[in-house]
């Protein structure tokens, strides 16, 4: 985004990592954003609005989960622009009766121009939550130059993604698949909460480890690429490896769902590539589409497809225009939400898990409407 001379801070519950210090011009890490009392939050606030100030920034992007409020509040305080993105249906990740469900319900989703959403399915489930009109934004990818040949289908192949309790169905599916067939070498990247897990199952289905090889994580997978002819996995992952003319093999949450043509990326892309609303295929079409994909690679190739709808300038441009139509951030309702963490005082109850935090908010918020 350099290239549009705009400078890109972040704000971050996170710990620092060198590819967020290399990417953004500067950063704040470590703060208190999902488990945080009052006064925390308070604090979180006061120092992304003291950065805002000393940047001069003039517009907050926030993504889930309660960095979006955050970022409202920011917003609110400095009188600048502010927009959110939601990218699945975990994003709309609150009942109504929390503080985080009144707050996103009430707050944010009503704002015009505000909400983006990256897939017809998150628009369809935001727009069910509350009354809003979000606007669909799609992941972009940048397209390398020289764009590659379509990939040497005899290189190993490799699944990118978090190892967590959600996604490791779809691996193991793919693990099994992998040591019934042995089609290829598979390469596993990726780190999460059951990655201990996953160790056990390569060891009990790939005793002798000649097929499927855990390692580890890496920051820009898109580096790794070169060494295969396969790239597996779901959302950003399949954007990217289509990018650099990768054959790609969406694995969902739930199984192996397809090898990816043109059609089937049109297909996927309505649930973000996350391989919702699409059925797992069995063993035997795995084989067929594999053979396929060997005697026809350019019929996989989704390059062209993610230049048309993915490219990081067309959807850049599409982003600015939507700034263009923004005004300054204001809310009654985040108003309130500043008021009830200043009135907690130094209360030591996680915030965001306060039945009676939220009591009150609700009612304030019932006499207002």
């Amino acid at each position: 985004m350099a290239e549009y001379n705009d400078t890109f801070y972040l704000a971050t519950s996170s710990a620092s990592t060198p590819l967020a210090t290399h990417t953004f011009k500067e950063c704040i890490f470590d703060l208190h954003m999902m488990r945080a009392t009052s006064g925390q939050l308070l604090e979180t606030i006061n120092k992304i609005t003291m950065f805002v100030k000393k940047n001069d920034i003039d517009v907050i992007h926030a993504h889930p989960f309660t960095s979006l409020i955050i970022g409202m509040a920011v917003a609110h305080i400095n009188a600048i622009r502010f927009i959110g993105t939601l990218h699945g249906p975990a994003s709309l990740f609150s009942a109504a009766e929390t503080t985080t469900g009144l707050l996103l319900n009430k707050g944010f989703l009503p704002q015009d121009n505000t909400v983006i959403t990256v897939s017809p399915e998150t628009m369809l489930l935001t727009k069910a939550t509350a009354a809003c009109n979000p606007i669909i934004l799609p992941n972009s990818v940048s397209i390398p130059h020289p764009i590659p040949a379509i990939t040497n289908t005899t290189k190993p192949w490799a699944w990118y993604g978090r190892i967590d309790g959600e996604k490791l169905v779809g691996l193991i599916n793919l693990i099994t698949f992998i040591t019934t067939t042995k089609t290829s070498i598979l390469h596993i990247y990726g780190d999460g909460p059951e990655k201990d897990t996953l160790l056990d199952k390569i060891n009990e289905l790939d005793a002798e480890s000649n097929l499927i090889a855990y390692k580890g994580w890496v920051d820009n997978s898109s580096n790794t690429f070169s060494n295969y002819s396969v790239i597996a996995g779901m959302g950003r992952v399949i954007l990217e490896a289509a990018s650099y003319n990768k054959i790609c093999l969406l694995v969902g949450y739930d199984g192996v769902k397809t090898f990816m043509t043109p059609a089937l990326a049109e297909k996927a892309s309505f649930w973000n590539f996350s391989g919702r609303g699409m059925k797992n295929i069995p063993l035997g079409s795995f084989i067929s589409q594999w053979h396929e994909a060997l005697n026809t690679p350019t019929n996989f190739s989704l390059l062209k497809w993610t230049q048309e709808n993915h490219d990081e300038k067309r959807v850049w441009n599409k982003y600015k225009a939507i700034l263009d139509k923004k005004n300054s951030f204001k809310s009654n309702i985040i108003d309130d939400f500043l008021n009830v963490l200043h009135y907690l005082g130094d209360s030591e109850v996680s915030f965001w898990e306060d039945s009676e935090s939220f009591l009150l908010l609700k009612k304030i918020l019932q006499h207002q409407s």
